[in-house]
């Protein structure tokens, strides 16, 4: 076959051929024949005759039957476009964030605009509402789907705000009938009305989606792709340590770009403001130092002098006959010595966790004090129970004599210019009560005091943490919480308490109280303005006492991130008075995730 023909005869006629490019034996093809309005000035209608017929490449031809058909007289098109839609507007967004509509419409002729029409409102504090504005999109398909920013409302983004959004989609067809529909999933093909901005409405009110616009601007990290270990706020600044670049980026609070950034030491990692406000610390977990970065004069840098080199500390483990306080051997623990999360606390203690390295596969919580030579290995979570166990902490050395004593060498004072020329020996008690007597006595003439100890009953694999280990400190820092991480399962949460002018921090409570009641892993961990409420975040949200005592829990998500709480809630309320959320809560203790 070369070509097919089909002519037309009756109402109106015509004559059509398709000619192949190359000759087939078969073929199936639809010729679209319009039909004119009027011939001779005359409406088209009546009987029409259809005639087919092929031509082969030979030239001979083949003639289908005549088929006949009836056209009617043209008549007007009422009938409205049957519309759908959806929305998927969250029940939570900031101000430049988007929703979507999925918009489809059918025709008996053929879709010409499809639309949506929203209108945004608040509600007024008497009753009723008033319209923040009105937001019209056409598309010329019958199917669509399409994105409306918050922005288009006239909000601020410093305060949280309660909206109702009211959608209303519509279509329309060549003949300018118009379908509108106001519930969801449901084809509808209600009258229309005009509306604002060319938009048509319903002539009933549109579907009603409630909105809490929460206070706050979502601001892209200045590159993509780079790891953001922390987050720290100010009164004036957001400071955001990246990890991938070894700085510290700088979000000025209300704007939407970024500052110069600080450069810092390797891998920086957690974050925190110093007591008086005034100084950044940064504790960088790619080596062993922590940067001062100070606050109170533009521009923005590191000071050199001031960073915190964090020296490597060693603990002692002590084994022996809890009869005749035989020594049996003592063992040197080393531990990771690289900066994770950090902390400063009201008496100017410096607390951070270190990362366990491959080297080092535990991690420690670490104290800094400026009036000591060097920073301790804390292990005040640790119980005292253990019969025949001890840890000696803040020990230059220490080691088990051919006679079954221990001795222990004090570490150098501070103000000291020397090592200590003396070593204290004898039975583990003999030992922990002179070093007791040692930490006692009046300070050298610089001011430094011994800090070296033996704890009695303290077993050294009740020491090392999993990675991650998080800090945490109350608005008033008076409290610290650590939290370890990686566990699988019944993670430790101690809290300490920093006594005014102390040296060191002191547990509050009994750390296994929480863990065998929670069963949980840590990913985040909060402390309230007093330390009365604290909460952890695992599977759930966890909320404790200033006794460590389980509170209540709350769904918080998947455990993918951190928490933490306003720093200005106070006291400890009911568990049935907790109302957190994920980004704010009218409630007495909020949380943010």
């Amino acid at each position: 076959m070369r070509s097919i023909r089909i002519t037309g005869s009756g109402a109106f006629a015509f004559d059509t051929t398709v000619t192949l490019a190359v000759a087939v034996p078969s073929i199936v093809d639809t010729v679209v024949v319009p039909i004119p309005a009027t011939v001779g000035g005359n409406p088209v209608s009546g009987s029409e005759t259809l005639n087919a017929s092929v031509t082969a490449s030979s030239g001979a031809q083949g003639v289908a039957a005549p088929v006949a058909v009836t056209i009617l007289p043209s008549q007007t098109d009422a009938t409205a476009p049957q519309v759908s839609f959806n929305a998927v507007v969250p029940d939570r967004m900031e101000v430049d964030d988007s929703f979507s509509v999925t918009l489809q419409a059918t025709d008996q002729t053929r879709v010409d605009t499809l639309g949506v029409t929203i209108y945004a409102l608040h509600p007024r504090s008497g009753g009723g509402f008033d319209t923040l504005a009105v937001i019209t999109r056409k598309v010329r398909t019958a199917s669509d789907s399409v994105r409306f920013s918050l922005s288009q409302v006239p909000l601020s983004g410093v305060d949280t705000v309660r909206l109702r959004l009211e959608v209303t989609a519509w279509a329309t067809d060549p003949a300018g009938n118009c379908g509108a529909a106001v519930t969801p999933n449901s084809p509808q093909a209600q009258v229309c009305r005009a509306g604002p901005s060319g938009g048509r409405l319903s002539t009933a009110s549109g579907f009603g989606y409630p909105l809490l616009v929460v206070r706050g601007l979502t601001v892209a990290p200045p590159n993509q792709g780079d790891v953001l270990s922390d987050l720290l706020v100010d009164s004036t600044r957001v400071y955001l340590s990246n990890f991938t670049r070894n700085r510290v980026d700088i979000l000025p609070l209300g704007a939407t770009a970024y500052g110069a950034p600080v450069l810092v030491g390797s891998q920086p990692w957690g974050l925190a403001l110093g007591r008086n406000r005034d100084s950044l610390y940064v504790a960088n977990s790619g080596g062993t130092n922590i940067s001062v970065v100070p606050l109170t004069a533009p521009p923005l840098q590191e000071a050199q002098a001031k960073r915190i080199f964090t020296q490597n500390e060693k603990l002692f483990s002590v084994e022996f006959d809890p009869t005749s306080e035989g020594v049996s051997r003592v063992i040197e623990f080393d531990y990771s010595d690289r900066p994770q999360f950090i902390a400063q606390a009201s008496n100017g203690l410096l607390v951070y966790s270190t990362k366990p390295s491959p080297a080092a596969a535990d991690g420690t919580v670490r104290i800094f004090d400026p009036r000591k030579t060097r920073s301790e290995i804390f292990i005040g979570y640790v119980d005292r129970h253990t019969p025949g166990r001890a840890i000696a902490v803040n020990a230059d050395s220490a080691f088990a004599t051919p006679l079954g004593d221990v001795i222990v060498c004090p570490r150098r004072r501070f103000g000291d210019t020397s090592d200590p020329g003396v070593c204290v020996s004898g039975k583990p008690s003999q030992v922990s009560a002179t070093l007791t007597s040692m930490r006692a006595a009046a300070p050298n003439p610089a001011g430094g005091k011994w800090d070296t100890r033996l704890d009695i009953g303290a077993r050294i694999e009740e020491v090392g943490l999993s990675d991650t280990t998080f800090v945490a400190v109350s608005g008033d820092r008076n409290f610290v919480a650590v939290g370890e991480g990686a566990r699988a399962s019944n993670a430790r949460i101690p809290l300490f308490n920093a006594p005014a002018g102390g040296d060191s921090l002191v547990l509050v409570g009994d750390v296994r109280d929480l863990i065998s009641n929670t069963g949980e892993r840590v990913i985040g961990l909060g402390l309230n303005y007093d330390g009365s409420l604290g909460v952890a975040r695992g599977n759930q949200a966890y909320y404790f006492n200033g006794t460590l005592r389980l509170q209540g829990v709350v769904a918080a998500g998947a455990p993918t991130g951190g928490v933490a709480m306003h720093p200005v809630t106070r006291a400890t309320r009911a568990a049935a008075s907790v109302s957190p959320s994920s980004r704010g809560s009218t409630g007495s203790a909020p949380m943010w995730t």
